[in-house]
Protein backbone atom coordinates (compact mmCIF):
# COMPACT_ATOMS: atom_id res chain seq x y z
CA UNK A 1 0.00 0.00 0.00
CA UNK A 2 2.74 2.34 0.97
CA UNK A 3 4.82 1.76 -2.76
CA UNK A 4 1.10 2.53 -4.10
CA UNK A 5 0.94 5.75 -2.40
CA UNK A 6 4.27 6.89 -3.53
CA UNK A 7 3.47 5.92 -7.14
CA UNK A 8 -0.01 8.05 -6.87
CA UNK A 9 1.41 10.94 -5.04
CA UNK A 10 4.95 10.92 -6.01
CA UNK A 11 5.85 11.16 -2.88
CA UNK A 12 9.02 9.99 -0.93
CA UNK A 13 8.56 7.36 1.72
CA UNK A 14 9.25 9.58 4.36
CA UNK A 15 6.40 12.05 3.24
CA UNK A 16 3.25 9.15 2.78
CA UNK A 17 4.38 7.70 6.12
CA UNK A 18 3.96 11.11 7.45
CA UNK A 19 0.21 11.26 5.79
CA UNK A 20 -0.52 7.70 7.07
CA UNK A 21 0.35 9.04 10.68
CA UNK A 22 -1.78 11.62 10.39
CA UNK A 23 -4.92 9.92 8.92
CA UNK A 24 -4.61 7.60 11.34
CA UNK A 25 -4.82 10.70 14.56
CA UNK A 26 -8.03 11.85 12.45
CA UNK A 27 -9.60 8.62 12.72
CA UNK A 28 -8.59 7.99 16.29
CA UNK A 29 -9.65 11.09 17.13
CA UNK A 30 -13.24 10.91 15.26
CA UNK A 31 -13.66 7.30 16.92
CA UNK A 32 -12.65 8.11 20.58
CA UNK A 33 -15.68 9.69 22.39
CA UNK A 34 -17.53 6.93 21.06
CA UNK A 35 -15.85 4.20 22.23
CA UNK A 36 -14.96 5.69 25.46
CA UNK A 37 -18.59 6.02 26.07
CA UNK A 38 -19.39 2.43 25.32
CA UNK A 39 -16.29 0.98 27.97
CA UNK A 40 -16.17 3.37 30.32
CA UNK A 41 -19.88 4.46 31.69
CA UNK A 42 -20.87 2.40 34.65
CA UNK A 43 -23.75 0.48 34.67
CA UNK A 44 -26.22 1.87 37.10
CA UNK A 45 -27.56 -0.93 39.81
CA UNK A 46 -31.16 -1.20 41.10
CA UNK A 47 -30.79 -0.61 45.14
CA UNK A 48 -33.08 -2.72 47.43
CA UNK A 49 -36.81 -0.39 47.27
CA UNK A 50 -36.37 -0.41 43.80
CA UNK A 51 -36.10 -4.55 43.69
CA UNK A 52 -38.73 -4.85 46.21
CA UNK A 53 -40.77 -2.38 43.94
CA UNK A 54 -40.11 -4.65 40.92
CA UNK A 55 -41.00 -7.83 42.64
CA UNK A 56 -44.28 -6.41 43.71
CA UNK A 57 -44.47 -4.91 40.01
CA UNK A 58 -43.88 -8.77 38.43
CA UNK A 59 -46.32 -10.62 40.98
CA UNK A 60 -49.17 -7.77 40.41
CA UNK A 61 -48.51 -8.59 36.98
CA UNK A 62 -48.75 -12.63 37.40
CA UNK A 63 -51.88 -12.24 39.58
CA UNK A 64 -54.72 -14.33 37.69
CA UNK A 65 -57.28 -11.87 37.01
CA UNK A 66 -60.82 -13.51 37.85
CA UNK A 67 -63.22 -13.83 35.02
CA UNK A 68 -66.25 -12.61 36.88
CA UNK A 69 -66.47 -10.90 40.75
CA UNK A 70 -66.93 -13.06 43.15
CA UNK A 71 -70.48 -12.75 45.22
CA UNK A 72 -71.10 -13.36 48.74
CA UNK A 73 -74.62 -14.63 49.09
CA UNK A 74 -76.66 -14.85 52.62
CA UNK A 75 -78.51 -18.10 53.35
CA UNK A 76 -79.20 -20.26 56.13
CA UNK A 77 -76.59 -23.10 57.11
CA UNK A 78 -75.75 -25.28 59.03
CA UNK A 79 -72.32 -25.82 59.87
CA UNK A 80 -72.48 -29.53 60.54
CA UNK A 81 -73.39 -30.11 57.17
CA UNK A 82 -72.64 -27.82 54.77
CA UNK A 83 -70.09 -28.20 51.68
CA UNK A 84 -67.18 -26.62 51.30
CA UNK A 85 -69.34 -25.21 47.61
CA UNK A 86 -71.58 -23.33 50.20
CA UNK A 87 -69.39 -22.06 52.74
CA UNK A 88 -67.52 -20.56 49.81
CA UNK A 89 -70.28 -18.47 48.76
CA UNK A 90 -71.11 -17.40 52.34
CA UNK A 91 -67.89 -15.73 51.92
CA UNK A 92 -65.58 -18.17 53.72
CA UNK A 93 -62.54 -18.42 51.76
CA UNK A 94 -60.76 -22.10 50.65
CA UNK A 95 -58.52 -22.59 53.43
CA UNK A 96 -61.11 -21.86 56.31
CA UNK A 97 -63.77 -23.80 54.29
CA UNK A 98 -61.37 -27.22 54.12
CA UNK A 99 -60.57 -26.53 58.00
CA UNK A 100 -64.33 -26.52 59.10
CA UNK A 101 -64.87 -29.86 56.85
CA UNK A 102 -61.60 -31.49 58.66
CA UNK A 103 -63.17 -30.34 62.14
CA UNK A 104 -65.89 -31.83 60.99
CA UNK A 105 -64.22 -35.18 59.62
CA UNK A 106 -62.29 -35.99 63.16
CA UNK A 107 -65.20 -36.03 64.91
CA UNK A 108 -65.99 -32.18 65.83
CA UNK A 109 -69.38 -31.08 66.33
CA UNK A 110 -71.09 -27.60 66.33
CA UNK A 111 -73.34 -26.84 68.84
CA UNK A 112 -73.80 -23.59 69.18
CA UNK A 113 -73.15 -20.43 67.00
CA UNK A 114 -70.26 -19.41 68.76
CA UNK A 115 -68.25 -22.56 68.02
CA UNK A 116 -67.52 -21.61 64.84
CA UNK A 117 -65.07 -19.48 66.45
CA UNK A 118 -63.30 -22.74 67.53
CA UNK A 119 -61.87 -22.50 64.00
CA UNK A 120 -58.37 -21.01 63.93
CA UNK A 121 -58.18 -17.54 62.17
CA UNK A 122 -61.65 -17.69 61.04
CA UNK A 123 -62.68 -14.38 60.01
CA UNK A 124 -64.63 -13.17 63.02
CA UNK A 125 -66.42 -10.47 61.14
CA UNK A 126 -67.94 -12.45 58.40
CA UNK A 127 -69.50 -15.11 61.36
CA UNK A 128 -71.00 -11.65 63.10
CA UNK A 129 -72.57 -10.50 59.56
CA UNK A 130 -73.83 -14.48 59.08
CA UNK A 131 -75.06 -15.00 62.81
CA UNK A 132 -78.42 -15.09 62.19
CA UNK A 133 -78.19 -17.60 58.86
CA UNK A 134 -76.69 -20.08 61.09
CA UNK A 135 -78.97 -22.80 62.21
CA UNK A 136 -77.97 -23.30 65.59
CA UNK A 137 -79.03 -22.07 69.09
CA UNK A 138 -77.84 -19.31 70.81
CA UNK A 139 -77.21 -21.41 74.10
CA UNK A 140 -77.29 -25.30 74.81
CA UNK A 141 -80.12 -25.40 77.80
CA UNK A 142 -78.80 -27.58 80.92
CA UNK A 143 -80.80 -30.72 81.28
CA UNK A 144 -82.33 -30.73 84.39
CA UNK A 145 -83.66 -33.82 86.57
CA UNK A 146 -86.67 -34.17 88.51
CA UNK A 147 -85.93 -34.37 92.45
CA UNK A 148 -87.30 -37.17 93.94
CA UNK A 149 -89.21 -35.93 96.97
CA UNK A 150 -90.61 -38.49 99.65
CA UNK A 151 -94.32 -39.61 98.73
CA UNK A 152 -96.89 -39.88 101.53
CA UNK A 153 -96.31 -43.41 102.40
CA UNK A 154 -92.77 -41.89 104.08
CA UNK A 155 -93.39 -41.22 107.85
CA UNK A 156 -90.13 -39.51 108.50
CA UNK A 157 -90.32 -36.15 108.24
CA UNK A 158 -87.51 -33.33 107.31
CA UNK A 159 -87.65 -30.38 110.16
CA UNK A 160 -84.26 -28.76 108.98
CA UNK A 161 -84.26 -25.15 107.51
CA UNK A 162 -84.38 -24.63 103.68
CA UNK A 163 -81.79 -22.41 103.04
CA UNK A 164 -81.79 -20.32 99.54
CA UNK A 165 -78.62 -18.69 98.49
CA UNK A 166 -78.95 -16.12 96.05
CA UNK A 167 -76.39 -15.87 93.09
CA UNK A 168 -74.16 -12.54 93.82
CA UNK A 169 -74.91 -9.91 91.12
CA UNK A 170 -71.47 -9.64 88.53
CA UNK A 171 -70.60 -5.93 87.89
CA UNK A 172 -69.49 -6.33 84.26
CA UNK A 173 -66.61 -4.30 82.62
CA UNK A 174 -65.51 -3.07 79.13
CA UNK A 175 -63.83 -5.49 77.19
CA UNK A 176 -61.99 -2.89 75.49
CA UNK A 177 -61.03 -1.26 79.15
CA UNK A 178 -60.10 -3.95 81.18
CA UNK A 179 -56.97 -5.13 82.56
CA UNK A 180 -55.38 -8.37 83.61
CA UNK A 181 -57.02 -8.24 87.29
CA UNK A 182 -60.30 -7.64 85.95
CA UNK A 183 -60.10 -10.42 83.49
CA UNK A 184 -58.53 -13.10 86.36
CA UNK A 185 -62.38 -12.78 87.94
CA UNK A 186 -63.63 -14.88 85.26
CA UNK A 187 -62.81 -18.19 86.62
CA UNK A 188 -60.41 -20.49 83.66
CA UNK A 189 -58.15 -16.89 83.09
CA UNK A 190 -55.02 -17.64 85.09
CA UNK A 191 -52.21 -14.24 84.56
CA UNK A 192 -50.79 -16.24 81.14
CA UNK A 193 -54.44 -16.25 79.42
CA UNK A 194 -55.06 -12.64 80.79
CA UNK A 195 -51.96 -10.85 79.52
CA UNK A 196 -52.78 -13.32 75.94
CA UNK A 197 -56.28 -11.13 75.54
CA UNK A 198 -54.58 -7.58 76.16
CA UNK A 199 -51.58 -8.52 73.58
CA UNK A 200 -53.57 -9.70 71.20
CA UNK A 201 -56.34 -6.25 72.01
CA UNK A 202 -53.76 -4.45 71.64
CA UNK A 203 -52.44 -5.42 68.34
CA UNK A 204 -55.47 -5.46 66.69
CA UNK A 205 -55.99 -1.50 68.18
CA UNK A 206 -59.27 -2.69 70.07
CA UNK A 207 -62.04 -5.39 70.24
CA UNK A 208 -64.31 -4.25 67.34
CA UNK A 209 -67.01 -7.26 67.93
CA UNK A 210 -67.00 -9.03 71.52
CA UNK A 211 -66.60 -12.51 69.44
CA UNK A 212 -62.97 -11.34 68.91
CA UNK A 213 -62.19 -13.11 72.05
CA UNK A 214 -62.34 -16.38 70.24
CA UNK A 215 -59.57 -16.07 68.51
CA UNK A 216 -56.91 -15.33 70.84
CA UNK A 217 -54.25 -18.28 70.95
CA UNK A 218 -55.47 -21.43 73.23
CA UNK A 219 -58.75 -19.37 74.83
CA UNK A 220 -60.86 -22.56 75.64
CA UNK A 221 -64.67 -21.39 74.02
CA UNK A 222 -66.47 -22.14 77.21
CA UNK A 223 -64.07 -19.78 79.08
CA UNK A 224 -64.55 -17.76 76.27
CA UNK A 225 -68.52 -17.73 76.90
CA UNK A 226 -67.89 -16.75 80.48
CA UNK A 227 -66.15 -13.92 79.70
CA UNK A 228 -68.59 -12.05 76.99
CA UNK A 229 -71.32 -12.86 79.98
CA UNK A 230 -69.49 -10.42 82.30
CA UNK A 231 -68.09 -8.06 80.14
CA UNK A 232 -69.51 -5.66 76.96
CA UNK A 233 -67.76 -3.57 74.30
CA UNK A 234 -68.99 0.54 74.61
CA UNK A 235 -70.18 1.57 71.12
CA UNK A 236 -68.45 5.07 71.62
CA UNK A 237 -64.82 3.45 72.61
CA UNK A 238 -62.46 4.43 70.26
CA UNK A 239 -60.39 1.63 68.28
CA UNK A 240 -56.99 2.89 67.33
CA UNK A 241 -56.27 2.79 63.67
CA UNK A 242 -53.70 2.53 61.33
CA UNK A 243 -53.31 4.96 58.63
CA UNK A 244 -52.65 2.80 55.30
CA UNK A 245 -50.89 5.30 53.15
CA UNK A 246 -48.45 6.30 56.11
CA UNK A 247 -47.64 3.78 58.11
CA UNK A 248 -44.45 1.53 57.71
CA UNK A 249 -44.12 -1.88 56.74
CA UNK A 250 -43.07 -3.12 60.04
CA UNK A 251 -46.15 -1.41 61.89
CA UNK A 252 -48.92 -3.31 59.13
CA UNK A 253 -47.22 -6.93 59.36
CA UNK A 254 -47.68 -6.43 63.17
CA UNK A 255 -51.39 -6.37 62.70
CA UNK A 256 -52.74 -9.87 63.45
CA UNK A 257 -54.94 -9.33 60.43
CA UNK A 258 -51.88 -8.68 58.14
CA UNK A 259 -49.33 -11.42 56.80
CA UNK A 260 -45.49 -10.48 56.59
CA UNK A 261 -46.03 -10.81 52.57
CA UNK A 262 -49.19 -8.73 52.56
CA UNK A 263 -47.78 -5.88 54.45
CA UNK A 264 -44.35 -6.12 52.07
CA UNK A 265 -46.76 -5.68 49.06
CA UNK A 266 -48.86 -3.01 49.87
CA UNK A 267 -46.27 -0.91 50.62
CA UNK A 268 -44.80 -1.55 47.59
CA UNK A 269 -48.27 -1.25 45.63
CA UNK A 270 -48.48 2.02 47.57
CA UNK A 271 -45.11 3.89 46.99
CA UNK A 272 -45.72 2.49 42.78
CA UNK A 273 -49.08 3.53 42.65
CA UNK A 274 -49.38 6.11 45.29
CA UNK A 275 -52.48 6.12 48.25
CA UNK A 276 -55.16 4.31 48.74
CA UNK A 277 -58.79 6.12 48.91
CA UNK A 278 -61.15 3.15 49.79
CA UNK A 279 -60.85 -0.66 50.83
CA UNK A 280 -61.50 -1.64 47.23
CA UNK A 281 -58.62 -0.10 46.08
CA UNK A 282 -56.40 -2.72 48.96
CA UNK A 283 -57.81 -5.39 46.50
CA UNK A 284 -56.02 -4.40 43.58
CA UNK A 285 -52.97 -5.69 45.91
CA UNK A 286 -51.82 -9.63 45.02
CA UNK A 287 -52.80 -12.04 48.12
CA UNK A 288 -55.21 -9.44 49.51
CA UNK A 289 -58.67 -10.91 49.37
CA UNK A 290 -62.02 -9.40 49.84
CA UNK A 291 -62.71 -11.02 53.31
CA UNK A 292 -59.24 -9.30 54.48
CA UNK A 293 -60.28 -6.10 53.77
CA UNK A 294 -63.66 -6.77 55.22
CA UNK A 295 -62.22 -7.61 58.79
CA UNK A 296 -59.75 -5.01 58.47
CA UNK A 297 -61.52 -1.98 57.44
CA UNK A 298 -62.62 -0.60 61.06
CA UNK A 299 -58.88 -0.77 61.82
CA UNK A 300 -58.31 1.28 58.81
CA UNK A 301 -58.22 5.24 57.77
CA UNK A 302 -57.10 6.83 54.27
CA UNK A 303 -56.12 10.08 55.16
Amino acid sequence: MKRFFESLLGASGKEVNGVIVLVAIFLLSMTYPTVHRLFSEDIPQANDQDARILDSLVAMLSKPEPATAITIEQFVFDPNTASEESLGRLGFDERTAKQIINYRNKGGVFRIKNDLFKIYSIDSALVQSLMVFIDLPVTVKKKTYPVKRPGKESSVKDNRPVVTSKPQPVEKFDLNLADTAMLQTVNGIGSVLSKRIITFRDKLGGFVYDTQVYEVYNLDSVVAEKLLEVSFLNEQSRVQKININAVSQETLESHPYISRKQARLIVAYRNQHGKFNTGDDLLKVYLVNEPDVHRLLPYLQFD
